[in-house]
């Protein structure tokens, strides 16, 4: 009975080996295969230099499965969508290391109980708010406020939060934690607080935000039809210029298409107790307690 279940075990692995398809990390793009005429070669996106230069215009059609629920980064779900109306502050290279994309950088000379979050300069939302220090302040103290969101449980380690100047925010742990940094690279569904909305747009919509999503990724929303459509457009103060086409249409149908002032700055923002906005009368300085 022994070398029956031996025998067993051994067939099922041969069984689960042969169901991988080849090597980790490969996928199987030969004739007759599912995934026939893909390419898998460039899983970060091609190499731009032997690309050429990018030409203007154009329309891509994206099928999704499903309507997604909300296009909000204090909403749970995963949905393609999200991430071209949204960058994130940081993000992981094909290294799968950690790395600043719309931020500059994101460093700690403590082992991590404080993290100092550099900006890229002349970020724009799609509404022309700016990205900048209050804007991040504004995005994490919602993500602490917003109990049901992915990154709450890594926004409930912020102890306090400080606009250092208009392009640097200081973060102060609750503990020290010298992975904090990834979450700021995580996607959507797995807690992510890089993602950033435009205060201006979250004030503005209130609790129908999530259906009216502003960014600072490259294409901006145009219309969304519900179980139909959702129309996004090239965004022209995008921070990488060279990014982008005009017009991408992703459709909820299941089946794809063959293409055709937030607050001011010096503010500080900590999680100790419950009150209203209070502005120091020797500095100025505003604060908000949580």
């Amino acid at each position: 009975m022994r070398w029956i279940r031996l025998w067993t075990l051994l067939f099922c692995a041969v069984l689960v080996l042969a169901a991988c398809g080849g090597p980790a990390g490969q996928v199987d793009v030969s004739a007759g295969s599912e995934n026939a005429g893909l390419d898998s070669s460039h899983p970060f996106g091609g190499d731009l230099a032997a690309e050429g230069t990018p030409r203007p215009g154009g329309v891509i059609r994206y099928g999704m499965d499903r309507e997604p629920v909300a296009l909000d980064p204090v909403v749970p779900g995963s949905q393609q969508a999200i991430y071209a109306i949204y960058d994130p502050l940081m993000r992981v290279n094909e290294k799968r290391e950690v790395v600043p994309y719309l931020a500059e950088s994101m460093t700690t000379t403590d082992d991590g109980r404080t993290w100092v979050l550099k900006l890229r300069p002349g970020v724009l939302f799609h509404d022309g708010t700016p990205l900048d220090a209050d804007a991040v302040l504004f995005n994490l103290k919602r993500q602490q406020d917003t109990v049901r969101s992915p990154g709450n449980v890594y926004a409930r380690q912020i102890a306090s939060m400080t606009a250092v100047d208009d392009l640097t925010v200081q973060i102060v742990l609750t503990e020290p934690s010298g992975s904090f940094v990834n979450a700021f690279a995580l996607r959507s569904n797995d807690g992510s607080l890089g993602l950033m909305a435009s205060p201006t747009a979250v004030q503005k919509w209130g609790p129908d935000y999530s259906r009216h999503p502003v960014g600072a990724g490259p294409f901006a929303l145009v219309e969304w039809v519900p179980d139909s459509r959702i129309v996004v457009r090239k965004f022209a103060d995008y921070w990488q210029k060279d990014k982008g086409s005009r017009t991408w249409t992703a459709s909820s149908s299941g089946r794809c298409r063959t293409p055709t002032p937030p607050m001011r700055r010096s503010t500080t923002v900590t999680s100790t107790c419950s009150s209203a906005p209070t502005r120091c009368r020797s500095c100025g300085r505003r604060t908000i307690r949580t």
